[in-house]
């Protein structure tokens, strides 16, 4: 199949999974780590973006025996981060796709430059609340869990909210970068979650990463993405420097509970990770190199694991990937770089070493922003229509976020025969 590659073998622990979980007999976890096309942005709704979209075709309705619950909704969906990465306005066009605040949060990295951003816990990104402060939003699922990001080492507390009863929640004086993971018992369906910060120790705030939903059994996608990352973000790399729109920080992705490690890797694992980023590398200028550096290393830690805040995690190397080469478009630097093509090459050659599957989305679309726009895939610039067509260079409208979904489908399926192709290096 043009622009796709499946190696011999791919599948063999992904697919009985998957089936295992459509039965409703099994659970099966699809992870996706992703920036802003990702996240549903200039969609109409956040779900009707490539990745909700996905869910919706591996499984079926709501509360049917193959649902495995909304999965993960992290901080990226707050108003106050698509505020920061974007505009008040484009926070309004997606009001119904994000959290309700109340009192004094703020990004961890407002400025988006500060040197104290830690990409860290599932979906990197973490709201800072101050005492009064409360977040809303609504999950499904028997188990509910908030995530916290541990920065103060003094205790604090807060209370989750579970359909209107109070749950306390104490946050431990344990080392500083701890991910937090409160979870609770519920009956099925949809809840409403509601995160109060009580007490934060003078000067300190809390940091909430998300919230999730999930069922025993059935498929559960949790979408990981934020809007403005690169591939560093999720790197795993203690130390490791993290850019998100083009400011890179010192102190980076990886303190202690590194955004990769919590986002498919083995802290939150998957059956199946599919990766699409590459869009805001490309137009920050990052080098090939670096790029490849950064999937690998997620990938390794992916596979085989490590030591971080003093826990050794040793997965047995069945997660299965699907790398995803987005659509350059008229990305920013692309026009100047022109580093899109030679991603994609990379990242066939890292498909090839973790025996990974790869789409290439540029090859689908004939390499030709004329061709994708003429085909209604481009966004209004700007989001300033969601989900309707027009000239963005690289977001996507509803119909393209149906076509990327669809690309991508066959190959999620096992419905894509295995080949082997000659691996550029």
């Amino acid at each position: 199949m043009q622009g796709v590659y499946v190696p011999e073998g791919w599948g063999q622990f992904w697919l009985p999974k998957l089936a295992a979980a459509q039965a409703g007999t099994g659970k099966a976890a699809l992870a996706i780590p992703g920036d802003s096309v990702t996240q549903g942005c200039y969609a109409s709704t956040f779900p009707q973006g490539w990745a909700g979209l996905l869910g919706l075709d591996l499984r079926g309705a709501n509360g049917s025996a193959d649902d495995g619950g909304s999965g993960f909704n992290g901080a990226a969906n707050s108003p106050t981060y698509i505020t920061t990465l974007a505009s008040a306005s484009v926070a309004a066009n997606y009001a119904s796709s994000l959290w309700s605040l109340t009192g004094t949060w703020t990004v961890q990295s407002p400025s988006l430059s500060n040197s104290n951003f830690y990409a860290d816990g599932p979906g990197s990104i973490q709201l800072m609340g101050a005492a009064g402060a409360t977040a809303t939003t609504t999950v499904r699922g028997t188990t509910v869990t908030v995530y916290v990001f541990r920065v103060a080492n003094i205790a604090q507390t807060a209370t989750l909210t579970i359909d209107g009863v109070d749950n306390a929640i104490t946050i431990p004086s344990v080392a500083t970068g701890t991910i937090l993971a409160f979870s609770f018992a519920v009956g099925a369906g949809n809840h409403t979650l509601k995160f109060t910060v009580n007490s934060v120790g003078s000067g300190t705030v809390v940091y909430l990463c998300g919230f999730s939903g999930e069922n025993a059994s059935g498929l559960v996608v949790n979408n990981f993405a934020a809007s403005g990352v690169c591939s560093n973000v999720y790197s795993n790399v203690t130390g490791n420097q993290s850019t998100i729109n083009g400011a890179t920080t010192s102190t980076g992705s990886g303190t202690l509970g590194p955004a990769g490690l919590w986002s498919g890797g083995p802290a939150y694992p998957a059956d199946l990770v599919v990766y699409p980023l590459g869009l805001n590398d490309v137009n920050n200028a990052r080098t090939v190199d670096r790029f490849a550096h950064d999937l690998s290393t997620y990938l390794q830690g992916l596979k085989n694991g490590g030591t971080y805040n003093g826990i050794a995690y040793s997965p047995n190397g069945q997660t299965e990937v699907l790398l995803v080469s987005p659509f350059y478009g008229n990305f920013g630097n692309v026009q100047t770089s022109r580093f899109g093509p030679e991603y994609a090459l990379r990242t066939r050659s890292v498909a090839a070493h973790f025996n990974a599957a790869h789409v290439d989305l540029n090859v689908l679309w004939r390499n030709s922003y004329a061709y994708a726009q003429g085909l209604g895939y481009m966004a209004v610039a700007s989001g300033a229509t969601p989900g309707a067509s027009g000239s963005d260079p690289c977001h996507l409208s509803d119909p393209g976020h149906a076509a990327q979904r669809s690309a991508i489908l066959p190959v999620v399926l096992g419905k894509v025969g295995a080949q082997t192709l000659p691996v550029i290096r």
